[in-house]
């Protein structure tokens, strides 16, 4: 009888380890397999955010063309903020200083100063991160590698200090959520801030074919021109 149970004994060790090492054989490719699919999957999101940022940007080129129309819409859009509560109530508002096919903000940094608010403008950093600086009429600028103008000041707005921050981006959503220029430097600023957010942009932006990911923040409002 005991030969029998050890040979039972046996037999069943060597079923259940078997088994373990199939199983084990199974979830190791299995696991490789989900991991590469993942990283093909957040490679094609990747992929189809930059596709529809160069199709936006063609489209902003062709409206720049156009120059009376560009002022147009903007100018529209630009009355529609100075009448929101938002703007109405905000002593602090950080805003961009725009470049050639973006919005406009040359006008919106002028009312600002004129209504006696505080204005800043970003400065980036490395390794994402981004501060804005107060801005006025005398304030130096520099224009980065990537061409963008930079204030050369040391007068920090710490994010519980903006009333108002107007979000720039190439794409969005009509729920707010955006595709900006590719740094992430909005996004990762946008988890520092807990104020009003606003975004102007124009109906060639405006795109709800994409799907935003965990790291992205979505504006509170958009006034669309």
């Amino acid at each position: 009888m005991s030969n029998g149970n050890n040979k039972k004994t046996f037999s069943h060790l060597v079923m259940r380890k078997s088994f373990r090492f199939f199983s084990w054989g199974i979830r190791v490719p299995f696991a490789i397999s989900l991991f590469f699919l993942y990283s093909k999957m957040k490679k094609g999101r990747a992929m189809d955010k930059k596709t529809y940022r160069q199709s936006v940007r063609r489209r902003m080129k062709e409206l720049s063309r156009d120059y009376q129309e560009k002022c147009r819409r903007e100018e529209q859009v630009t009355d529609r903020l100075f009448l929101a509560e938002e703007w109405q109530k905000a002593d602090v508002v950080a805003v961009t200083l725009s470049m050639d096919t973006e919005f406009n903000t040359e006008r919106i940094i002028r009312q600002a100063l004129q209504d006696g608010k505080t204005v800043g403008v970003p400065r980036t950093f490395p390794a994402g991160q981004m501060d804005f600086y107060a801005y006025d009429s005398q304030t130096k600028l520099t224009r980065t590698s990537f061409g963008v103008l930079e204030p050369e000041t040391d007068r920090l707005i710490r994010p519980e200090q903006i009333d108002l921050l107007i979000v720039p981006g190439v794409v969005f959503r009509d729920d707010g959520y955006r595709i900006g220029f590719g740094g992430g430097f909005y996004d990762r600023y946008l988890d520092r801030y807990q104020g009003r957010t606003i975004s102007l942009i124009f109906t060639e932006q405006l795109n709800n074919d994409w799907q935003p990911e965990e790291y992205d923040r979505p504006v509170q409002k958009l006034l669309i021109g």
